[in-house]
């Protein structure tokens, strides 16, 4: 069985657990399972095996949202239930990378920057235009990563609430455990302030000691002064530099 058969076997499994934990919970976005995974299997055994980890995708449409402007709740699920990344990486459907904004875009450029950075780049490495932003119009090699929300729900323009977060953990630990153990990467980076310390409570020592924490990558300022208080791609890119150099230096299952 290839990885992504066994997610697929695995996220059918895990879709009524986490549709009852999230109504259990009372999350903003219901009724769906989010999918997430290998871009593309042959080329993730090709490459350096990365698996990016976020907390939560952002879904468009709560279930209060679709009852107000009378679309169909599950209809509307359906609409948001699929591999978003993956869709935009290999261009397969809508969200076409050049023509998104600049926050959605930034979920690639600086996962690409990230992918580079530890392939051995450098943050010198890249051209950026007068703004700092990467000026990049190839993603396909992102097609040699893996994406993984912990929360399947989504969430809905803020990160759900720790203590809610934490009760969906425990109650998906075993999947969320299993997800990580089939894609079996070289490197996790964890994106954004929270996801290493959520996935301490569900991963082995062997896995977190594969786990770099950044920033997440729509973060656009930071509150101390360094950097000017900005996050721009090329900031982006010094910054995972140095946590990615520092990571290096540790002994394993630190």
């Amino acid at each position: 069985m290839s990885r992504t058969q066994a997610l697929e076997e695995l996220f059918e499994q895990w879709r009524p657990r986490s549709i009852q934990a999230a109504k259990a919970l009372d999350f903003p976005c219901q009724d769906r399972f989010i999918p997430d995974g290998i871009v593309d299997e042959g080329e993730y055994e090709r490459g350096s095996k990365i698996l990016f980890v976020l907390i939560e995708s952002h879904s468009p449409h709560t279930r209060e949202e679709c009852k107000k402007e009378e679309f169909d709740p599950l209809e509307c699920a359906e609409q948001c239930c699929f591999f978003w990344h993956a869709d935009s990486i290999n261009g397969t459907g809508k969200n076409k990378i050049e023509c998104m904004d600049l926050r959605s875009r930034r979920y690639f450029t600086r996962s690409l920057l990230m992918q580079r950075i530890a392939e051995g780049g450098k943050p010198g490495d890249f051209s950026y235009n007068e703004k700092g932003e990467l000026l990049a119009d190839d993603f396909s090699p992102l097609k040699q990563a893996a994406f993984m929300n912990i929360n399947k729900a989504g969430g809905r323009g803020t990160s759900t609430e720790w203590e809610k977060l934490l009760a969906y953990l425990h109650g998906n630990a075993s999947y969320i455990h299993r997800e990580v153990e089939i894609i079996d990467p070289k490197l996790i980076i964890c994106c954004g302030n929270v996801v290493r310390e959520a996935l301490g409570f569900v991963l082995r020592e062997d896995h977190l000691g594969k786990c770099v924490k950044m920033w997440h990558p729509r973060q656009a300022q930071i509150k101390t002064k360094e950097y000017g208080g900005k996050v721009t791609d090329k900031v982006y890119a010094e910054e995972f530099h140095k946590r990615f150099t520092q990571w290096k230096g540790q002994p394993p299952c630190v």
